[in-house]
């Protein structure tokens, strides 16, 4: 058999909005790091510590 020579179907679009996904159930763990997370501001914390490692005008382009 030739490369290039089996005739195939073409796929068909495939599509799947967001909202139409349903979410998994949520590990307790997790839901309580988050909230402990959320209380401390740590994510304020961590922006300001990396901050100095972050050029001001952001990433350069790869252009």
């Amino acid at each position: 058999m030739a490369l290039g020579k089996r005739r195939s179907e073409r796929q068909g679009e495939f599509w799947v909005a967001v909202t139409d996904l349903s979410s998994g159930p949520r590990h307790v763990f997790y839901e309580k790091l988050n909230a402990i997370l959320a209380e401390a501001d740590f994510d304020d914390f961590a922006e300001e510590l990396c901050e100095p490692y972050y050029a001001d005008g952001g990433r350069p382009s790869t252009c």
